[in-house]
């Protein structure tokens, strides 16, 4: 038999003995949220008495509804349910509209009898957990309901992804990409980044959490047929074309399973997006034009480099390792004259192609742990490549013969870039207690300056084009520009929110590209660290204005702002 929910005079009576006062439309705003349910509005209206002067207003703008003794009551609710009964609840969460039992049987990752859901919906039906939508036909969660799920969602999903365990993200994608595109941008605010957010403060070093996100991914990877959700946004790499003013950046969606290229083309004045191309299935870790401007080499998790046509923007080659078919990439370069493309990999590998045949013209073994980053020196003779074991391999770029190898760094080095004229090369990476950025004498092998108070990780390093200087970015989101003569820092500037992934200055060295964490590229002028533009997409809340907002709490205007909302402030705050 179906729980009776009170009738609005009911409500309304339960209320005034427990001295709540507010307006109607406020009485009615509360009821509506509990749906009648006297318990919860027994607790509720206990609180509003003892922390809110018993007034239903400030009550209701401060936003939280699942707290204490009704998410206790919640929870003993959520543990008599069948699996399959939890199962569905949270599908519902993630859905967050009404949707019909074939929409559900269709969407579900480990799919179930339809019996088996039909009573489960049946079920939960009779529980007053889900009610009727407007659709004939539908159903969804009443609104207490989907914010208790959600947060159990979050939750559950976290503690999993920590333990090492898949279950969760094998059973439930947490964003949809058949979902409606509105559907799409609640499913990011309310879950994607809130569980990030989670995850940030259970890993605070960045560097732990993203080995831990890849390590798992590497492992859904390998279960094919399973589905899985990417939870984030990152521009990874960025580079400029020569022949013209141009940019490529590679994103991680979290609305899809697909890591996109777009590319930015125009004057400083007006950069604008050219082209945006939905290709490899997993991370994207690379990409790199040719030094002619016609080609453009991507690399990632999903076992290929893919070489495009930057004209028509359509893929022209794929490189696979002949060897083993699930080598991932990382990092890829151009030798100086377009021929060659160099690569790292995960399986502890530096490899060069001849690009006119698409055929391995060397493959080096001698570096024991992941290439994360290859960089050729400007005259084509020599090739750098550096990862996880820290330390900075120089090989011979003809016949891939190990010349020299640059130990130093104390964790993993994440970045390689050589000076224009070939002589000094720097390198940066770090550990959780502190960031690394070295400069190398190239012929020697000698540490020539070690650039002490970088604040976090390295992530990425760049030359100007004289040499004389060195900007340098990390996990603190910030750059750091550098005088090699002294081996000082001379400017920092505040870019992004987040670890700052790539840097590149541009064929006239006059500009400096960034991108990060927050999927933003950002122009500089490199000389005097002026913030030129900001190249991103419209992220949900792009430019709205949630100045004095109220009915949101602290985390949930984080959240708002991570997703373009703003806020004014006075000058003096």
């Amino acid at each position: 038999m179906r729980l009776a929910q009170l009738s609005v005079d009911a409500c309304e009576h339960l209320l005034a003995e427990k001295d709540v006062v507010g307006s109607a439309a406020e009485q009615t705003r509360l009821i509506e949220t509990y749906v009648g349910n006297p318990l919860a509005l027994k607790i509720v209206a206990q609180t509003i008495v003892e922390l809110f002067g018993s007034k239903i207003a400030p009550f209701l703008d401060q936003g939280e509804i699942v707290f204490g003794g009704v998410r206790e009551l919640l929870d003993a609710q959520f543990a008599r349910l069948s699996a399959a009964e939890q199962s569905v609840l949270l599908w519902l969460s993630i859905l967050r509209e009404p949707i019909s039992l074939e929409e559900l049987l269709a969407v579900q990752g480990t799919p179930l009898p339809r019996t088996t859901v039909l009573e489960a919906v049946e079920a939960l039906r009779r529980r007053s957990l889900i009610e009727q939508g407007k659709r004939l036909g539908s159903f969804t969660l009443q609104s207490v309901i989907l914010e208790f799920a959600t947060a159990r969602l979050i939750t559950e999903t976290s503690s999993e992804i920590q333990q090492g365990q898949l279950s969760r993200l094998i059973e439930q994608g947490l964003t949809l990409a058949r979902s409606p595109e509105y559907v799409r941008q609640t499913q990011m605010r309310l879950i994607v980044v809130p569980l990030l957010l989670q995850l940030r403060r259970a890993y605070p070093e960045r560097v732990n959490l993203e080995d831990h996100l890849l390590a798992l991914l590497k492992r859904l990877r390998a279960r094919t047929g399973q589905r899985a959700g990417i939870v984030a946004r990152t521009t990874w790499a960025s580079a400029w074309s020569r022949p013209v003013a141009s940019l490529a950046a590679w994103c991680v969606s979290a609305r899809s399973r697909h890591a996109g290229y777009d590319a930015i083309r125009g004057n400083p004045a007006g950069l604008r997006l050219y082209r945006d191309l939905r290709c490899h299935h997993h991370l994207a870790f690379g990409v790199e034009w040719s030094p002619d401007g016609r080609w453009l080499a991507s690399s990632g998790w999903n076992n290929v480099i893919q070489i495009w046509d930057a004209t028509t923007g359509t893929i022209v080659q794929v490189i696979r390792d002949p060897d083993n078919p699930y080598t991932s990439f990382y990092g890829v370069a151009w030798s100086p004259d377009g021929q060659r493309l160099a690569c790292g990999n995960n399986r502890q590998e530096v490899q060069m192609w001849e690009m006119s045949t698409c055929t391995r013209q060397w493959i080096a073994r001698e570096q024991p742990a992941s290439a994360r980053r290859v960089a050729w020196s400007p005259d084509g003779t020599l090739l750098v490549s550096a990862g996880d074991d820290g330390i900075v391999y120089i090989w011979n770029a003809s016949d891939g013969r190990l010349l020299k190898q640059l130990p130093g760094h104390q964790g993993k080095v994440n970045d390689v870039a050589w000076s224009h004229d070939g002589k000094w090369l720097a390198s940066g990476g770090g550990n959780r207690d502190n960031g690394e950025l070295f400069v190398w004498d190239i012929h020697s092998g000698e540490r020539v300056r070690v650039l002490w108070g970088h604040p976090g990780i390295v992530y990425a390093v760049a030359w100007s084009q004289n040499g004389a200087m060195l900007v340098s970015g990390g996990s603190d989101g910030m750059l750091h520009w550098w005088d090699i003569q002294r081996g000082k820092r001379v400017r920092v500037c505040e870019a992004h929110q987040g670890t700052v992934q790539s840097l590149k200055v541009s064929p006239d060295g006059h500009k400096l590209a960034s991108c990060g964490d927050d999927g933003a590229i950002m122009l500089w002028n490199l000389f005097s660290g002026e913030h030129l533009q900001t190249l991103r997409r419209d992220r949900p809340y792009e430019r709205l204005n949630i100045t004095g907002i109220r009915g949101v709490t602290e985390a949930q205007k984080m959240t708002l702002r991570a997703l373009g909302a703003f806020e004014e402030t006075s000058i003096g705050e």
